[in-house]
């Protein structure tokens, strides 16, 4: 492979973490509309921030980890039809969770189901890095 080609994928990538880290710094808006989230959670720490945005990349739901091992309620807020602005979810839309920023795997897509709806999710951050 050429310089020139590593270099350009070297670049290319930087360009991708750097819009990715400033995609999910967006504020949380609390709405009246919210799905809750809990479950164990293994390989987080005391203090680490699991967020989670929507495919618009908007912040719809934050939570500081009190006690490693379990997470929740994490409440991922709805979208106000209410108002002008996306502030969240809505039915059908993919998740995707961060923890300190960084995506998390998940063995399956996670969707946003509604208002007042409770899930199960155990998750299992990968420590190998």
């Amino acid at each position: 492979m050429s310089l020139q080609k590593k270099i350009l994928g070297i670049l290319l990538i930087s360009i991708s973490l750097i819009s990715t880290s400033h995609a999910f710094e967006g504020k949380l808006h609390i709405t009246p509309i919210s799905m809750d989230f809990f479950g164990s959670i293994t390989g987080a720490k005391k203090g680490d921030v699991l967020t989670v945005v929507d495919p618009d990349q908007v912040v719809c739901g934050q939570f500081i980890i009190h006690k490693p091992g379990n997470y929740g309620f994490l409440h991922v807020y709805g979208d106000d039809p209410s108002t002008s602005i996306d502030e969240g979810a809505v039915i059908s839309d993919k998740l995707t969770f961060l923890l300190n920023q960084k995506p998390v795997m998940m063995s399956d897509d996670i969707i946003w189901s509604g208002d007042k709806k409770r899930q199960r999710l155990d998750i299992h951050i990968n420590t190998q890095e």
